[in-house]
């Protein structure tokens, strides 16, 4: 995680990672299962290397949901200057 990260913003990845391996899952299942959830969203855009990742993409969205009930409303982040990537650091800057 980049070092601009603010050190609660660090401490809820860390979080969300622990309760994913709890579960037996990857962040990856947990933000397509949360991406399922939205019932305003109208597409979901993903970028992958292999094809081995675009199967790993799939099955991820196909899988079980990772989240109990609506409980993915309690891990939202509100800071935008980790949410908008306009806002982060530029590189060298």
């Amino acid at each position: 995680m980049a070092g601009w990260v603010s050190t609660k913003v660090r401490a809820h990845q860390k979080a969300l990672e622990l309760l994913a391996a709890k579960r037996g899952c990857r962040l990856i299942d947990m933000a397509l299962s949360f991406d399922r959830e939205q019932t305003d969203l109208e597409g979901v855009v993903l970028g992958i290397c292999s094809i081995q990742e675009l199967n790993q993409l799939q099955a991820a969205w196909l899988a079980k949901t990772a989240w109990e009930g609506s409980e993915w409303r309690t891990w939202a982040l509100k800071d935008k200057t980790i949410l908008d990537p306009r806002q982060w650091p530029r590189r060298g800057s």
